[in-house]
């Protein structure tokens, strides 16, 4: 049963991670520390090498279909990297419990605005954006069967959001796909397939870079790390061929469920 659920965790995060664009460390970590009394430390090694392999083998696949948009990524990745280191070092300064909190609402007020967003049918890939531009893109759509064209908007602004996300996940050791995505969404107007995939890609990069630490100690257990790895390579994969059929306003309405989740979390984690 121990072996099995590990693989069910596993195969979750991967489902997640190629769905939504954000590491599954929010979920494997409580689950690997709560259900099966996991030390902290490899449960973090073993969530990070969980979404290297998910965040990988997702990223090439989608990248193959030509969603993500790749310089967009690399801009805001490189933000996010050192805003991250800057949050690491400051840690220490701030009581954890605040920035739970602040969190936690901050969750809140973007899920409000994807609900917002879901009922007024404001869909972004229904419009196409013919405009040229250095971060233009296009992509398939396959649950449109229609090519969709598009050019970022106030990307400055989601560029400011993503080095916030990366100061928060430096402080605080979690993801900032709870943030890039929702942000390059809904202030850059960019497709919400173009935001998960490409925050995939970003993940993929962040999470190999953070894994060679672990990789020099002896933090990571190969059995639990085989078999939640497993579980997350199988999941992708599911993931993977199923993401591109999806409507937007289900993917939008899962990242919604998803950060309404994990914004309780962190608030009552900050109440402690």
């Amino acid at each position: 049963m121990f072996f099995v659920s590990l693989l069910v965790a596993g195969l979750f995060v991967g489902l997640l991670s190629s769905f939504l664009g954000i590491g599954g460390g929010s979920i494997i970590v409580p689950v690997l520390t709560l259900v099966f009394h996991i030390p902290i430390h490899v449960a973090i090694a073993t969530s990070l090498i969980s979404v290297v392999f998910a965040s990988s083998n997702a990223s090439a696949e989608y990248i193959k279909k030509g969603i993500p948009n790749l310089k967009i990524g690399l801009l805001l990745e490189t933000i996010t990297v050192i805003f991250a280191i800057l949050g690491g070092l400051l840690s220490v300064s701030i009581k954890e419990k605040y920035l739970f909190i602040s969190f936690g609402i901050i969750l809140f007020i973007t899920a409000y605005f994807y609900v917002r967003n879901i009922i007024s049918k404001n869909n972004t890939n229904s419009i196409k954006n013919n405009n040229k531009g250095y971060f233009s893109g296009s992509y398939y759509d396959e649950s449109l069967n229609n090519h969709v064209f598009y050019t970022p908007d106030r990307l400055f602004l989601t560029t400011l959001v993503s080095s916030i996300a990366g100061f928060l996940s430096g402080m605080l050791g979690i993801g900032g796909g709870v943030f890039k995505v929702p942000a390059m969404n809904l202030i850059s107007k960019i497709p919400i397939k173009v935001a998960t995939t490409t925050s995939n890609f970003m993940m993929s990069l962040t999470a190999a870079v953070a894994s060679i630490v672990y990789l020099k100690t002896n933090l990571i257990n190969p059995v639990i790390a085989g078999l939640v790895v497993s579980g997350v390579f199988l999941g992708s994969n599911i993931g993977v061929k199923y993401f591109p059929k999806i409507k937007d306003d289900k993917i939008k309405l899962m990242f919604t469920i998803f950060l309404i989740l994990v914004g309780v979390q962190m608030f009552l984690r900050g109440l402690k």
